[in-house]
C-alpha cells in the first residue's frame, strides 16, 4: 500500500493578442497571437506529514513579490506552508512579462511610455498559479513517485554553451513523475533541462513556448491522459547559438522532439516507489550587489564595444561574429545604466523586488530538487549536482539582477557580465547554500 499522496494539474496561461512579448527588451513586442499555448502546471507530494507543490511555468521571469502572492493564496485556500510551494519558470522569450523589465527599467527605457507587465494578465497569472496547486492538492490519489536522467547535448544536435562552443554544459535531461499506485498509468511528468528556449527570436509576435512545446508533444503522445511541466536548469551561459541550424518554429520542433523522446526513455525505465518520505528546507540571505567603474569610463566601453560593432557589421562579417559584438555592446550599455542608476539612486524592480534571496530544496525519498532565484551559470548547478541524485530548477521563486556569472565569462565582458548587477563570486554563495540545506535534508 502507497503511503503516498499525489495530484496533478494544468492550466492554459496564454495570454490575449496585444500583451507584451518578454525576452527580448529591446524590441517591444505586442504579440499577434498564439502558436502553441503557455502552460502551468502542478505536481503535489504528500507523506501523510509533509506536502510539497511543485509548479512549473512557461513565463521568461516571476517576481519574488508574485510568488510571495501565489505562496500566500495556496496555504490560506488550502492549507500548504507557504514555504513548501515551488514555483518555477520554463524561461520562454515568447511569453508575457510577469517581473521587473532587466534592462530598459535601468537604462533609458523603451520611451513609449507603454507599461511591460500587463495588469489584467498578471491578476489572471496569480490566480491560475494557485488554481492549479488547490486542484491538484484536493484530487490528490495513492501515488508512486520516479525520476531519472537521460543523455541530450551537443552530441544530438540540441545545444551547449552559448559563451563558447566548446564551453562546459550539462547535458542530461532530468525527469520526475507521478503514477496511480493501482492502475500504474503515469499522471504527470515534470521535465528539467539547461537550455534557453531562444530557438524563436525578437521578430516573431506568436506567443511560444518554444522548444518546451514540443518535448510536451512528444510526452503527451506516448503518456496519453497526463501533464508536463517544463522547469528550466542552470541555463544563464546555455543556448543553441552554436548548435542550432535555424531559429524557426521548425527547429524548435526538431530539438523538442528529440528531447521528448528522451524524456520517454526515462519514464520507460523509472523504478517507482510510494513509500518515500518528504523533506523542504529555505534560506534567505541578501543580494550582493557589484561595484562599478566610473561613468567617464563606463561611457567609453560602450563606444570601443559600438566602434566594433559597427565594423564588423560594415565589413559583412559572419552572423555570429556581429551576433556576438553586438551582445557585448549591449552589454556594455547595460553596464552603464546600471551605473547611472546607483549613482542617482534610482529604483531597479530585479533588484528591489527580489531582495533577499531564496534558495529552495526539496527532498522526495533520495532525490534533491534545488530551486535557485535568477539566470544561474551551468558552473554553478553542476557544483550543486556534487552532491548526487540532484536536480537544479533555476529562476525559481524569484528573479536575480542579471545573470550569475562565472570568473572566466567576467574576464571575457561578455553581454552575461554586462548584463548583471550581482557582484562576481555570487554563484558561489548560492551553491554553498543549497550545499547546506541538501546536507540538513539527508
Amino acid at each position: 500500500m502507497s503511503k503516498l499522496m499525489t495530484g496533478c494539474a494544468s492550466i492554459d496561461i496564454s495570454p490575449q493578442p496585444g500583451v507584451r512579448l518578454a525576452g527580448y527588451p529591446h524590441f517591444p513586442r505586442p504579440n499577434v497571437g498564439v502558436h502553441d499555448p503557455l502552460m502551468a502546471t502542478c505536481m503535489y507530494l504528500s507523506d501523510g506529514t509533509t506536502e510539497v507543490a511543485i509548479v512549473t511555468m512557461d513565463i521568461l521571469f516571476f517576481s519574488k513579490k508574485y510568488a510571495a502572492q501565489v505562496r500566500a493564496r495556496v496555504n490560506r485556500l488550502c492549507g500548504i506552508p507557504e514555504k513548501n510551494v515551488l514555483l518555477c519558470c520554463s524561461h520562454t522569450h515568447s511569453g508575457p512579462w510577469a517581473a521587473g523589465n532587466p534592462e530598459l527599467e535601468a537604462t533609458a527605457g523603451d520611451g513609449d511610455g507603454e507599461p511591460d507587465i500587463d495588469p489584467d494578465y498578471l491578476n489572471y497569472l496569480l490566480y491560475a498559479l494557485a488554481k492549479i496547486v488547490i486542484e491538484a492538492k484536493k484530487s490528490a490519489f495513492p501515488g508512486e513517485f520516479g525520476y531519472g536522467t537521460g543523455l541530450c547535448g551537443a552530441e544530438k544536435g540540441v545545444g551547449g554553451n552559448r559563451c563558447r562552443k566548446d564551453g562546459i554544459t550539462d547535458p542530461y535531461v532530468c525527469v520526475t513523475a507521478i503514477r496511480e499506485a493501482d492502475t500504474k498509468k503515469v499522471r504527470c511528468i515534470m521535465t528539467n533541462y539547461a537550455l534557453h528556449p531562444t530557438f524563436l527570436h525578437e521578430d516573431s509576435e506568436l506567443v511560444s513556448a518554444d522548444y518546451p512545446n514540443y518535448v510536451r508533444q512528444t510526452v503527451i503522445e506516448k503518456f496519453a491522459g497526463a501533464v508536463m511541466g517544463f522547469a528550466q536548469g542552470a541555463s544563464g551561459d546555455q543556448s543553441s547559438r552554436y548548435f542550432r541550424i535555424g531559429q524557426s518554429f521548425d527547429e524548435a520542433a526538431r530539438v523538442g522532439g528529440i528531447m521528448g523522446k528522451v524524456v520517454c526513455e526515462v519514464v520507460d525505465g523509472m523504478q517507482f516507489s510510494g513509500d518515500l518520505t518528504i523533506g523542504v528546507e529555505n534560506v534567505e540571505f541578501p543580494i550582493q550587489i557589484r561595484k562599478y567603474d566610473t561613468i567617464e569610463q563606463l561611457q567609453k566601453n560602450v563606444a570601443e564595444k559600438t566602434r566594433i560593432y559597427e565594423e564588423l557589421k560594415a565589413a559583412g562579417a559572419s552572423y555570429l561574429d556581429v551576433q556576438n559584438a553586438n551582445l557585448r555592446m549591449l552589454g556594455a550599455e547595460d553596464m552603464l545604466g546600471y551605473a547611472i542608476c546607483l549613482r542617482d539612486g534610482r529604483r531597479v524592480d530585479l533588484r528591489d523586488d527580489e531582495n533577499p534571496c531564496e534558495v529552495m530544496a526539496v527532498r522526495i525519498g533520495k532525490l534533491c530538487i534545488v530551486g535557485l532565484q535568477g539566470e544561474i551559470f551551468v558552473e554553478y548547478a553542476l557544483k550543486i549536482k556534487e552532491q548526487g541524485d540532484v536536480f537544479v530548477y533555476e529562476l525559481s521563486n524569484g528573479c536575480l539582477p542579471g545573470y550569475c556569472y562565472n570568473d572566466e565569462e567576467l574576464h571575457n565582458e561578455g553581454y552575461e557580465v554586462g548584463n548583471s548587477m550581482l557582484a562576481p563570486g555570487f554563484g558561489n554563495v548560492l551553491a554553498a547554500h543549497a550545499a547546506e540545506l541538501i546536507q540538513k535534508l539527508r
